[in-house]
């Protein structure tokens, strides 16, 4: 009989082990690391796309040249207001914006991420790395950017703090700072790695990081003696919120402060207990800069308005002026100095920057010096630039003068500069320089026309006209140039007859010149003959009638008439249909601007953005400065009623809202709106944009946007699910809304299995719902969780791949983005599974004799009870077997049998137990139990 047997078992072991070793991993079941959660990183997709979300991405202009050497896109933008290099590791680079927040690198400004957790204001006017630890940092963030009149205190204003190299912020103070042109050293650690800051409430200390602070002055005017005395006693006073201040020294023992402010330069030798003015030179005269020599910290630069460098070698007692190179008889005027590290001949360079020329940056290798030659070319030297400057989309570009330096305080050859809104790296000391900006993007769009060979025309604030080198199709992002250079571009247009015949305009913010070219593009004429004005929302309205703001052509362009109102929205529906807006209400023309009919705000409110419908000419969109989107519907006799809600833009806190200043219609969608804002005070990040579904009357904010998120034009592409959004400083914003659902639905698959599955779940994007447990059983099956498939992104290289994350019944479950299916995961039960009494299973047996007991739940039968036992690493090779006597399962509950193990080792082997029913059929258990 046990030949019998053992014949039929070794032919199952044959037929059927497909089970191996029992490892401790699910058959069938992927596992997440514990620490993987899903969810978006910033990533490239490609080289001039980067993606924050899955709905939104930044597109980076990006030169076909550029993409040809394999560099990331990054065009640089607005005005960088501060640089700061890690004396700790050299690759931790910070830099701060006047308008587009701040941003870091983690790879020696190789890429570029804007830092966007708790970073709450635009302008980021200093920064400052700690000179202890490589992670920590500190960034001012102030309202007041580059002016000197504050819109008024804030509680976001202040000193913030970072200590994973720039991820998250804190904020440690709510001080008050004014930064005015060239703002630099407003945070200095002295000697003993305490933390110092020049604030318009005065200048602080501290000793743990900026957790607590002492004031060790407040200079203040006093009017009669026309001479500034400390208040560091003084527990009440009145914040000077004028006082613009640009820098500050403290030398290593923090006996010595030296800051620049605009009513003079104020030092003070015994840790701030007695303030003086430094010299009679500074008495009342803003000063802009003070700077001390790295390898004597006894020679200081300061300047000083009125053009004046003055230098000191006795710590500020006395001053002498020192010569500098003077452009354009002294028009541009230096504003601040920085020393390097002593180079290997012991000398630092001196590096000056000046304002209001474009590549403002001068240097002397011999920062020794107290005294310069005027000449260019002397001593005093202009740096020469890398090969790859000319492949920038902005190359041409003038920038804003003078802008943010940074010189690391460990390696005298490593510096940073931006020329031009472009950031620029120099590891020879700032002699000569290269592009170090992929991943910046800080382009103004103010409009974006898909002309009609797939082209896309950017019209840019302050940079000019620029248009990608090939057709958009909806998939790849196509590289780009700047097509006309000079200035603020507010509108483009291209005559339907002839599509080289096109019109722009270039000069301020407010006015613009009329340019026109029959070539494409090749060529541009100023249109002298058209007096400057503001030319935005120029648009052909028929073959030949072009309107604008201020401008109306019916000639196609030969000749030009002011409007009488200026235009605000001309309806595509009825050219004759036209909107203006001086802000406080609004006028309706009927007859193409010959007579108006004035109409009330909505709610008296200001407007700031009117958009005629797409579909119903009755019918336009107001968004206004109190954070609403307002639908308002004209009858045949023009009688206006004003749809609203109270939907729209929600208030960001309790004293700032989000203003409406852009809004568009999706022209393939009547009901689809998305609309654009900006915070109420200048200087705050807003929401982004918000979106219908349903005509307007339910709005909601879409999230994922970074940055300030200053929206200024909203377009729909005409070839992709995909809005274009231009920002006010964090370049162009792409929305796919396809990818973005508000009210999402969680849905459940039971996997093969009919009936009895859980209801789904519905919640907003961001809301946290619970998980069900599994409704119904699966025959020899244990259910193993919901398995969730989502896209993994690989942060380094940008790559995507297909990841499963497994939550069981209880879990919480984030809402995400849109619809989901979580899958339930049905794992096979162990047909061979080996348990201790305890019911867990083992791996390594350290017994002779094993008895087994056998505890079937779905046989009722007469059966032998088998255990056999198996090599881990050939399981289809028996050892050996035992089996014990018959059982009649259907009256008895249980069968026992024993296997000696004596001889075996037991490392190298497993066990398994079955059921040999009539010596024909094997039936795997569900239930083992060792019993000793």
């Amino acid at each position: 009989m046990k030949k019998k047997i053992l014949s039929l078992f070794m032919a199952f072991v044959l037929m059927s082990m497909t089970v191996v070793a029992y490892n401790g991993e699910m058959p069938g079941m992927s596992v997440m690391p514990a620490d993987t959660d899903a969810k978006y990183e910033p990533y490239y997709e490609d080289l001039n796309v980067l993606r924050y979300t899955p709905w939104f991405k930044v597109y980076h202009m990006q030169t076909s040249a550029d993409y040809a050497n394999g560099n990331h896109g990054g065009e640089g933008g607005q005005v960088i207001m501060t640089l700061a290099v890690s004396p700790v590791n050299s690759d931790h680079v910070l830099m701060g914006s006047d308008k587009s927040g701040g941003w870091r690198s983690l790879d020696g400004g190789k890429n570029w991420r804007i830092m966007d957790n708790n970073v709450n204001t635009w302008a980021v006017v200093d920064a400052k790395w700690d000179p202890v630890d490589g992670d920590t940092a500190y960034i001012v963030e102030s309202f007041s950017s580059t002016t000197f009149d504050k819109h008024g205190k804030s509680t976001i204003d202040g000193l913030y703090k970072t200590t994973d190299a720039g991820t998250t912020w804190t904020q440690v103070n709510e001080f008050n700072y004014v930064a005015g042109v060239g703002s630099e050293n407003l945070i200095y650690f002295d000697g003993a790695h305490n933390l110092y800051t020049l604030s318009s409430d005065g200048v602080y200390k501290s000793e743990d990081g900026g957790s607590n602070w002492t004031r060790l002055g407040r200079l203040v005017y006093d009017e009669e003696s026309n001479y500034y005395y400390n208040n560091a006693e003084e527990t009440t006073y009145t914040v000077d919120d004028k006082q613009a201040v640009f820098s500050m020294y403290v030398s290593k023992d923090g006996q010595t402060i030296a800051v620049a402010t605009k009513k003079g330069l104020f030092v003070t030798y015994d840790g701030g207990a007695v303030w003086n003015i430094a010299g009679s030179e500074f008495n009342g005269i803003t000063t802009y800069s003070i700077s001390v020599d790295t390898s004597n910290d006894k020679h200081w630069v300061a300047v000083a308005s009125g053009s004046k460098v003055y230098t000191s070698t006795d710590s500020g007692k006395t001053w002498k002026t020192m010569n500098f190179v003077k452009y354009t008889n002294g028009k541009y005027y230096p504003v601040f100095t920085k020393f390097t590290q002593p180079k290997a001949d012991g000398k630092p360079s001196i590096i000056m920057i000046f304002d209001d020329m474009n590549a403002p940056y001068r240097y002397c290798t011999d920062g020794t010096r107290t005294s310069f030659y005027t000449t260019e070319g002397l001593h005093w030297k202009s740096p020469t630039y890398g090969p790859n400057r000319a492949n920038r989309f902005l190359s041409g570009a003038n920038g804003y003068s003078c802008e943010g330096l940074a010189v690391s305080e460990s390696d005298p050859n490593l510096v940073y500069y931006s020329f031009g809104d472009i950031i620029y790296k120099s590891t020879d000391g700032g002699k000569t320089f290269d592009v170090s900006c992929s991943g910046f993007s800080g382009n103004n769009t103010n409009q974006y026309l898909f002309d009609d060979d797939g082209r896309i025309w950017f019209a840019f604030t302050d940079k000019g006209l620029g248009v990608t080198d090939y057709a958009y199709d909806g998939k790849k992002l196509p590289t780009a140039h700047m097509n006309l250079y000079g200035g603020t571009a507010s509108s483009v247009v291209i005559d339907p007859n002839d599509k080289n015949h096109m019109f722009t305009n270039l000069g301020g913010w407010a006015e613009q010149q009329l340019y026109e070219t029959k070539d494409g593009g090749a060529n541009w004429t100023k249109r002298s003959d058209v007096p400057s004005k503001s030319l935005g929302g120029m648009k052909y309205i028929n073959d030949t009638t072009i309107v604008c703001d201020s401008y109306t052509s019916k000639d196609n362009g030969v000749t030009w008439v002011t409007n009488s109102n200026t235009y605000t929205s001309v309806s595509n529906l009825n050219p004759n249909i036209i909107y203006s807006s001086n802000g406080k209400g609004y006028y309706r023309s009927t007859d193409g601007g010959v007579t108006w009919e004035k109409y009330d705000s909505p709610n008296n409110s200001t407007i700031y953005e009117m958009v005629a419908d797409e579909f119903d000419s009755s019918v336009v969109w107001i968004g206004t400065y109190s954070g609403h989107v307002f639908k308002v519907s004209f009858d045949s006799e023009g009688k206006a009623t004003t749809v609203n809600n109270g939907n729209g833009i929600p208030y960001k806190n309790s004293v700032f809202q989000v203003s409406v200043t852009s809004i568009a219609q999706n022209p393939n969608n009547s009901k689809h709106l998305v609309a654009g804002g900006k915070a109420t005070v200048a200087g705050v990040n807003s929401y982004g944009i918000v979106e219908t579904i349903d005509g307007g009357d339910n709005w909601y904010v879409v999230p994922g946007s970074v940055g300030p998120m200053d929206m200024v034009s909203l377009t729909f592409s005409p070839v992709s699910n995909e809005v274009f959004i231009g920002t006010c400083s964090n370049g162009t914003i792409v929305y796919e809304y396809d990818n973005y659902t508000h009210e999402n639905v969680v849905k459940f698959d039971n996997n093969g299995v009919g009936g009895g599955r859980p209801a789904n779940l519905k919640g907003k994007y961001g809301d946290t719902v619970t998980l069900p447990d599994i409704l119904v059983k699966r025959s020899g099956y244990n259910f193993a969780g919901w398995e969730y498939t989502y896209q993994k992104v690989d942060v380094p290289t940008g790559t995507l791949s297909t990841a499963t994350k497994i939550y069981q019944p209880g879990d919480t479950f984030t809402v995400q983005y849109k619809d989901v299916t979580l899958k339930a995961v049905w794992v096979e039960k162990e047909k061979s599974a080996f348990y201790d009494n305890s019911g867990k299973v083992i791996e390594t047996l350290n017994t002779s004799d094993i008895k087994g007991k056998f505890v079937p739940e779905n046989y009722k039968g007469t059966a032998l009870p088998v255990i056999g036992v198996y090599y881990k690493e050939t399981p289809w090779k028996m050892v050996k077997f035992v089996s014990g006597n018959s059982v009649d399962f259907s009256k008895e509950t249980s069968a026992e049998c024993t296997v000696n193990l004596t001889g075996v080792n037991l490392e190298e082997v497993f066990l398994k137990m079955f059921l040999v029913d009539n010596y024909n059929k094997v039936t795997p258990i569900d239930q083992a139990i060792v019993l000793e």
